[in-house]
């Protein structure tokens, strides 16, 4: 049976590393991936409806990341059935309750020491997310410290 899980990340190759995590500790299953891009949007109609989302993700990631997300779809092909990246700009439980069940999330994984980049109006979408009313997972992304944007790359390889 396949599960769906919701992966936040922050477009940041180090954001992937919890997508990963997650993936190793799922033995022989099929999962549907959602990963989201936690956007703080303001409540002006005329950006609500005239907004792309897909234009709005890719503006914001890298070439490092597509290269991370290719070699994570590539690496874990057998388990993955669907990966998809959509915009997340809900900040109430009301928001993340109906993301939740529009999307079929069956459980949520966060990394348990890694800290979003609020930068370009993102926010930290983890104290949300544990308010989730399905299963959270924390996963352990090792230490705190900051990695290199390359070595991050290079640790989906090992």
């Amino acid at each position: 049976m396949t599960k769906t899980i919701l992966v936040p990340v922050d477009l940041n190759v180090a954001s992937f590393n919890t997508l990963r995590l997650a993936l190793e500790s799922l033995p022989d299953q099929k999962v549907r991936v959602i990963l989201v891009y936690p956007k703080d949007m303001d409540n002006d109609i005329t950006d609500l409806l005239f907004i792309s989302p897909f234009k709005l993700i890719q503006s914001f990631i890298s070439p490092e990341c597509k290269e991370a997300l290719e070699i994570i779809k590539n690496r874990y092909s057998e388990k993955l059935v669907h990966v998809s990246t959509k915009l997340f700009y809900g900040t109430t439980t009301a928001f993340l309750k109906n993301f939740i069940a529009a999307n079929a999330i069956d459980a949520v994984i966060i990394p348990k020491n890694y800290k979003f980049q609020t930068g370009r109006q993102l926010f930290d979408p983890i104290p949300l997310m544990k308010k989730a009313k399905v299963p959270v997972y924390e996963v352990n992304l090792g230490s705190a410290d900051k990695y290199v944007e390359r070595e991050q790359l290079l640790s989906l390889f090992s």
